[in-house]
């Protein structure tokens, strides 16, 4: 098990909260640079752990290791850290960095995968005798280090139309030096500040996003729009937690209104559609269909004094009883 610095490092990469990682800009600033001047490998190498993790690893995942990890060329100094049970990873790299020649231990052969690194599961891991697992991967989607453009992490805040041509240009930002400018604070040009994820240029993936007008959206994102579920909290008070599509409400939400109304139920391009309930603070609650923000269709209308009217209604007004 690591212990110290390599542990802390890692519990840093690891964090949901990418803010406990500015401790160590420093730090992975010369490391990741330290490591961009070595040469690229595409070989085969080992990993160890002392423990079954193979129910994580499923054929064809894609999966991001966001660590430091020290594998090796030869699996014999891999083997030599196992207790009586294990997994051990088998991976086709084509960027392992070799510290081989800067290493203490020369004899372990050990070769870097950088974090952020993509592994793609090639097959079923094999268990043997219920002791010793074998998972194979192998890294995709990467491009050589020395082909990357830099761009400097000295700072936190960072103006996105200013290096949009250096986020668009990539396919995907397996390199941590990357994963660390996305994951920042980015200050747009219309006062807007975003907080997460990047894919292919574009906000991808989990990410809060500050409006110039104190709107806020925390959520998922897709192509650059909130596609997904999150929460979106407005100026005057008022709250949406639930799906989005393409910047709008859109499926199952709950939107609670400044005045204490709550309407919990389906959302059609950001308006109130379908069968839910809405609630007001007097102890008025109706139970049925909306249609663009309004009453209609059947739906029970209960009143605080216990009255109930049962019906239909059309655009917001009760026209028939049942």
């Amino acid at each position: 098990m690591q212990t110290g610095f390599p542990a802390s490092l890692n519990r840093a990469l690891r964090a949901k909260d990418r803010h406990e990682l500015k401790p160590w800009f420093g730090f992975l600033k010369l490391f990741i640079t330290a490591l961009n001047k070595l040469p690229s490998v595409q070989t085969t190498i080992w990993r160890g752990v002392n423990t079954d993790v193979t129910f994580s690893f499923i054929e064809n995942k894609l999966e991001i290791w966001w660590t430091v990890n020290s594998c090796s060329r030869d699996l014999d100094a891999i083997q030599s850290y196992l207790i009586a049970t294990g997994t051990i990873f088998n991976i086709q790299v084509i960027n392992g960095k070799d510290i081989r020649t800067y290493s203490a231990f020369k004899d372990e052969n050990e070769i870097i995968l950088v974090p952020g690194t993509h592994l793609r599961v090639k097959s079923t891991p094999f268990n043997h005798k219920n002791s010793l697992f074998l998972v194979h991967l192998e890294e995709e989607n990467s491009q050589p280090a020395s082909k990357i453009q830099r761009v400097s992490l000295e700072k936190c805040k960072f103006d996105i139309d200013q290096y949009w041509p250096l986020l668009a240009a990539r396919i995907d930002f397996p390199i941590v030096l990357f994963r660390i400018f996305i994951i920042l604070e980015c200050q747009y040009s219309d006062g807007g500040r975003y907080q997460g994820e990047f894919r292919n240029g574009k906000r991808h993936g989990y990410g809060v996003y500050y409006y110039p007008n104190k709107e806020e959206w925390a959520g998922k994102w897709l192509n650059d729009q909130t596609n997904g579920r999150g929460i979106r909290t407005f100026p005057d008070g008022s709250r949406y937690e639930g799906e989005e599509k393409n910047a709008k409400k859109h499926g199952y939400g709950t939107y609670c209104f400044p005045n204490g109304d709550i309407y919990d139920g389906e959302w059609v391009n950001d308006k109130q559609n379908g069968r839910r309930t809405f609630i007001k603070p007097e102890g008025i609650q109706y139970n049925g269909y909306f249609r663009n923000n309004l009453k209609h269709g059947y739906g029970k209308m209960k009143y605080a004094d216990g009255k109930i009217k049962e019906g239909y209604w059309k655009d917001d007004k009760f026209i028939d009883r049942s």
